[in-house]
């Protein structure tokens, strides 16, 4: 199947806010076809438009794994820095690549392990910042205003793993309810109908493999928080 996919979009992402970036032949730990597709995580992109549109000046993806959402933005948003923070080294080797492939190493700077003070640095030096945010339940450290005020200006897109930290996503509400407006974000289970542009040879696969496909293979019910400053 994964070849099918690639020929399918030309090694191209095929839809989406990253419609048209290439891609390598695999990803980090998370699923690669509907990353081809077009389709991964769909249900926060009117917010990654949203924050296109509004032109930040600093972006820190934090788990940015092979670069889907690093690369992404820095192709989208000429005039920004991206700083894509990745703990394992052979998923910043990869993001390198995909970087490379698109033709925007010199606008990512990728980093290791995402600290609370560098974040406090960076954002000490940026009026506004957008956060994209997964790392597997390490926003419960990473995202405390009482200890990071910058935070407060910031507009934050941030994946809950309440199934690693119990509470994790109320416990977020309540820290950035005083300076933020929030939404939450309920992924949508995927199925055969998402896999675009139906060929004769695709619809001869079945709905089961076409649902392998686009499935995302998340472990529970997924949801994120979308924080967006008042001021």
């Amino acid at each position: 199947m994964h070849k099918l996919v690639w020929d399918h979009v030309g090694g191209k992402v095929a839809a989406g806010p990253f419609k048209g970036m290439k891609y390598i032949g695999e990803s980090f730990y998370s699923a690669y076809m509907p990353k081809l597709l077009g389709i991964y995580e769909r249900e926060v992109y009117p917010f990654i438009e949203s924050a296109i549109a509004k032109k930040f000046p600093v972006i820190l993806d934090i788990g940015a794994a092979e670069g889907y959402y690093a690369c992404g933005m820095a192709i989208r948003c000429a005039d920004s820095k991206i700083i894509a923070f990745e703990g394992e080294q052979e998923a910043r080797k990869l993001n390198a690549q995909m970087a490379k492939i698109n033709g925007v190493s010199d606008r990512i700077d990728i980093r290791g392990y995402c600290t609370r003070a560098e974040v406090k640095t960076i954002l000490a030096e940026t009026d506004r910042a957008l956060l994209i945010v997964d790392c597997e339940g390490y926003e419960h450290i990473l995202l405390d205003p009482l200890r990071s005020p910058d935070l407060a200006k910031a507009t934050i897109l941030v994946e809950c793993h309440d199934f690693l930290v119990a509470g994790l996503t109320e416990e977020l509400k309540e820290r950035f309810a005083p300076t933020h407006d929030i939404t939450q974000i309920m992924a949508i289970p995927r199925n055969a109908s998402e896999f675009p542009k139906t060929t004769l040879y695709t619809r001869a696969l079945g709905n089961a493999r076409i649902t392998h496909a686009v499935n995302e293979w998340r472990p529970v019910q997924m949801w994120w928080l979308w924080m967006t400053p008042r001021k």
